[in-house]
């Protein structure tokens, strides 16, 4: 697990340790800016979806298109993470291939898969060391993602110590709120391991969000579409709270009531 996640994810910290990074990260999530950001972010990503396969569907040639509503649902789940989590744009759903980050992660994520739990019984497949292809380039993922991620944190927290400065604005994300929270905490720390820590929850944040929201939706979606008075359900409350609007807002989010529930309904049958 810690050649995935890193030696600081909260999942694998013991005792006092544990209960400070749950406290920062716990704070983190809780600042009502951030949910109204967050549901800006959702919208945007959804009309960038709508607006590519649309774009899709009227260039095809041939009278049936199939789509694959996993891989969709993952893109979806990578660029909203990637926007509300870090104001980083993957623009998966807007293309057919992958970003490099994006590509990165989803090596990474589908090797945990098969080490885990495709080979559990493998001894080779929890030795790095080797100098096999796979590890090699398990490296460079690996590599990819964390890189980028220090230079996320290395940015926000400049745009941080301008808005000290200047009075100026910073981007609604949970990133600004996770790098506050650790700074204060450690005011006098070496900056690269206070990073470090970060960096580890933020790989974490990703692995525990991606594959979990992207089935969950992709299973709402299958079960939606075979009961018809639910879809309808869902149709007619979208046009009541929303009318001709395509950006949600949280004030939108909360009046859809019956939307929620199915989804909660959904929860219920997959956990």
């Amino acid at each position: 697990m810690v050649q995935f996640l890193g030696k600081k994810s909260l999942v694998l910290l013991m005792n006092e340790e544990w209960k400070l990074h749950r406290r920062l990260l716990r704070s983190s999530f809780y600042h009502e800016d951030l949910f109204s950001s967050m549901m800006a972010d959702v919208s945007g990503v959804v009309n960038q979806l709508i607006k590519y396969q649309t774009a899709r569907i009227q260039a095809s040639t041939t009278s049936s298109l199939s789509l694959d509503v996993l891989s969709m649902n993952k893109k979806i789940t990578l660029d909203i993470i990637g926007l509300s989590a870090f104001n980083y744009r993957f623009n998966s759903v807007n293309r057919d291939d992958k970003e490099e980050v994006a590509s990165a992660f989803q090596f990474i994520q589908d090797e945990y898969s098969r080490r885990f739990h495709e080979e559990p019984l493998n001894p080779f497949a929890l030795m790095y060391f080797l100098p096999t292809k796979r590890n090699k380039r398990h490296k460079q993922c690996r590599h990819v993602v964390r890189s980028t991620l220090h230079q996320m944190i290395r940015k926000k927290r400049e745009e941080l110590v301008l808005a000290s400065q200047t009075g100026s604005q910073v981007h609604e994300d949970l990133l600004k709120h996770i790098v506050k929270s650790f700074d204060e905490e450690h005011p006098n720390s070496d900056k690269e391991h206070v990073d470090n820590e970060i960096v580890d929850e933020l790989v974490t944040f990703l692995f525990a969000g991606f594959d979990t929201t992207s089935i969950v939706l992709s299973y709402a979606l299958y079960e939606i579409s075979r009961r018809p008075e639910v879809e309808q359900g869902l149709l007619n409350e979208s046009s009541k709270v929303l009318g001709n609007r395509t950006a949600v807002t949280y004030d939108d989010y909360t009046k859809l009531e019956y939307t929620q529930a199915v989804l909660r309904e959904v929860l219920r049958y997959v956990i």
